[in-house]
């Protein structure tokens, strides 16, 4: 497959950008899962700057659902020049509260027209935690089985949020600097369920055979929290996220790394 040019992506942005005005109409651009750009070969700072300097009919979303990574990356942007000093609008959509999940998904099925029983509504609440792109990619499977006259499978649903999980996880490994003691303390955290900074040195120096220092430890816990990958509960004490699908899919995504070391 051919590579685009920084430069060809522009000029096809500023003609869109052009056709749109002359039709009175905005351009939105939308770049879903934007912490994976960097994995496009692309300027991606040229690409926005370019627009931002000469695209006046243009607006730009971005979304994902690694908000550490994301902000990464838009830090860099931001960080240079005609962005400096701007601030991007973000909004951040929390977890909901289990009655505002139900309120989602029964909203949805209603508009699609499908129903569902009650017990597989509550297992879903369950299973999915709140989680909105859990809670949509359950709705959206639900309905399609319902409507084609298949059986509705909750375990698949599961199964591929989770692989979904397990996918973010190893490509966060494949770029990081340290995938095996990120890859252990997720094992640690499967394993412990909740456990103290010693107890995940301990482990990770067991499975790993690596000596590793809890200073270390504790910095490596604190960039899997920013990235969403492990939450902290108190003061000394980590845990991986609630929702099942993003446990399963970091354990089994840290099992193969591990595994195939």
């Amino acid at each position: 497959m051919k590579n685009f040019k920084s430069d060809d992506v522009n000029e096809i942005i500023r003609e869109l950008d052009r056709l749109s005005k002359d039709n009175k109409r905005i351009l939105v651009l939308f770049f879903d899962e934007f912490q994976n750009i960097k994995k496009v070969n692309i300027n991606y700072g040229s690409l926005l700057h370019d627009i931002f300097d000469w695209c006046d009919n243009t607006t730009v979303v971005v979304s994902g659902s690694i908000v550490g990574m994301m902000e990464e990356v838009l830090k860099q942007v931001e960080e240079e020049k005609p962005f400096y000093g701007r601030n991007f609008i973000r909004i951040e959509l929390d977890k909901f509260e289990r009655e505002k999940s139900k309120e989602f998904l029964l909203k949805g099925f209603e508009e699609e027209k499908v129903k569902i029983d009650n017990q597989t509504l509550e297992k879903a609440l369950k299973y999915f935690d709140g989680i909105p792109g859990w809670l949509a990619l359950f709705g959206r499977s639900y309905s399609y089985s319902v409507k084609h006259g298949s059986k509705v499978e909750l375990k698949l649903i599961l199964r591929e949020a989770s692989k979904q999980e397990a996918k973010e996880f190893t490509n966060f490994l494949k770029v990081s600097n340290s995938p095996n003691r990120y890859a252990g303390i997720i094992l640690a955290l499967g394993s412990l369920k909740k456990a103290r900074l010693k107890e995940i040195r301990d482990y990770v120096s067991t499975v790993l055979k690596d000596n590793v220092r809890e200073s270390r430890v504790k910095e490596l816990i604190d960039t899997l929290i920013t990235y969403g990958f492990a939450r902290k509960i108190s003061t000394g004490v980590y845990s991986l996220p609630e929702d099942l699908p993003t446990k399963l899919g970091l354990v089994h995504s840290a099992k193969r790394w591990i595994k195939k070391k």
